[in-house]
């Protein structure tokens, strides 16, 4: 087996979620922030529109766009340039636990 991400487990349980209504596109990005974030260890990073687009294969313009909706739902946090999930933005969504 090669490199593995570690993943919380609210988060994961989020994730599997149905009624949390994430698009196709908003669980691409966000999965493709966690392998950047947490498959490195790191609560967050410096991550670019062109690094998401490559691992999803998501056009930049759509990518900027899911970006800004992940941040309004409170799911993602960014600022200049440095992204990571809110955990707190997770589990207060749904039926998750505190």
């Amino acid at each position: 087996m090669g490199n593995t991400t570690q993943f919380n487990n609210d988060v994961l349980e989020y994730l599997c979620d149905t009624s949390n209504r994430l698009t196709f596109y908003q669980n691409a990005v966000l999965l493709a922030i966690i392998r950047a974030t947490w498959g490195f260890r790191k609560a967050e990073s410096r991550i670019t529109a062109g690094q998401i687009s490559k691992m999803t294969g998501i056009i930049k313009n759509h990518v900027f766009r899911t970006l800004k909706q992940l941040e309004e739902r409170g799911i993602i946090t960014r600022q200049n340039g440095i992204i990571g999930v809110s955990l707190e933005g997770v589990t207060k969504h749904g039926n998750m636990p505190k």
